[in-house]
């Protein structure tokens, strides 16, 4: 299975985390948030990264999304 990972698509197997931004809501870093690919978690249509702080769910375009 392809994660985001560092920006880019790449890495098999489990949730790998993501650096270098911020959430666009609270600002925290997604450093340690989850990447979602799209439809991986059953209803998002596009890729995102689960902020650790607000769980705001902070949407990557990209990665395989209509």
């Amino acid at each position: 299975m392809y994660r985001i990972e560092d920006g880019n698509l790449n890495g098999y197997g489990g949730n790998r985390k993501h650096g270098g931004s911020s959430c666009e809501v609270c600002q925290s870093s997604l450093s340690t948030g989850t990447s979602y690919l799209p439809y991986e978690d059953g209803s998002n249509s596009h890729a995102y990264i689960s902020c650790p702080s607000c769980g705001h769910e902070n949407i990557r375009y990209g990665f395989g999304e209509d």
